[in-house]
């Protein structure tokens, strides 16, 4: 008697619905699909290729794994859908890149490795002008509260033309709470008036918030510190709020009349008051627009992600200083 055997093929209908994402499984096998180029192997957008081979020559090399997680960081910030095996994709309608000036993912352990910008690598480079060189390890750059600072240029005027639409995102995982520590900040960039300022204030005894183009009119009193992802965006001349790991912790209806963009370059771990703080960076992203509630919460998502997959997420904190 012969034995018929008949195959049945059962198509999961979830699958069925990620039919993009199958289609990078499938054009990865063959080539890549447009927009992604083979590096080390593994299709790679043109953009994360242009980072790591950056981070390579300062000789820092990334495992595939971690070319796969910056990859997704890339494409998360494009919208797009990244390559069949991100860890943790966040696709969306929202094309963060475009508007991006920089963006540093502080990846590596050594100050060359995080100095870079993911947008671009030649521009906006972290540069280090204390007494003291921060410390710089896998879990990001720390500062002694001392000595030690970083900063960055501030944008162009063709990068930047009003600072009455623009977002500021600071990372820390340094839960340090300070007093008396007037005029420091995680980050700032002050160019002697109170209308012509971006800064990110936080880890102080009474004051938490952050700024564009505003007075203090928007600092939320807060009495214990907090780590986490810190964003500042203004959307409007008379409209700028301030979230931590996305929740919402000030809104300043001042109305911010100038337009003018700051000159004085972004200092971190040193404001242009002069004082020290000790903290730390995994990230920091600057936009020359203001975004929206659920934007934000998309990329809060984006960027907390990235630092749960390096393991350094906000959580105990680690100065090597002995502080």
């Amino acid at each position: 008697m012969k034995k018929i055997f008949i195959i049945l093929f059962l198509f999961n209908s979830a699958i069925a619905q990620q039919g993009a994402r199958m289609q990078y499984w499938s054009m990865n096998i063959s080539g890549c699909p447009a927009g992604k180029s083979t590096y080390s192997g593994i299709c790679l957008d043109t953009s994360t290729i242009k980072f790591v081979q950056a981070i390579v020559n300062s000789g820092t090399t990334p495992s595939n794994s971690n070319m796969l997680l910056l990859d997704t960081l890339v494409c998360d910030l494009k919208g797009l859908l990244s390559d069949s095996n991100a860890i943790h994709p966040y696709p969306g309608s929202t094309n963060f890149w475009s508007n991006i000036i920089f963006a540093h993912p502080i990846y590596g352990s050594t100050d060359v490795s995080h100095a870079f910008n993911l947008k671009d690598t030649s521009k906006h480079k972290i540069t280090y002008a204390g007494s003291t060189k921060p410390y710089h390890s896998s879990l990001g750059i720390f500062y002694n509260g001392t000595s030690a600072e970083s900063d960055i240029a501030y944008p162009t005027s063709s990068e930047l033309s009003s600072i009455q639409s623009a977002t500021l995102g600071y990372y820390t995982r340094t839960d340090t709470l300070e007093s008396n520590v007037a005029g420091r900040a995680m980050i700032m960039s002050y160019s002697g008036s109170a209308t012509n300022i971006v800064y990110m204030v936080g880890n102080r005894s009474t004051l938490l918030g952050g700024g564009i183009g505003s007075d203090n009119t928007n600092l939320y009193n807060q009495s214990s510190a907090l780590a986490g992802f810190y964003l500042t965006s203004r959307t409007t001349s008379t409209l700028s709020k301030t979230w931590v790991s996305n929740t919402l912790y000030s809104t300043d209806t001042h109305n911010n009349g100038s337009s003018t963009v700051p000159t004085s370059t972004f200092n971190m771990g040193r404001t242009a008051a002069g004082a020290y703080d000790i903290q730390s960076t995994q990230f920091v992203i600057f936009l020359n627009t203001g975004i929206s509630d659920s934007d934000e919460r998309l990329l809060y998502k984006i960027i907390q992600s990235y630092q749960e997959r390096l393991g350094r997420s906000k959580g105990t904190k680690i100065l090597p200083f002995g502080n």
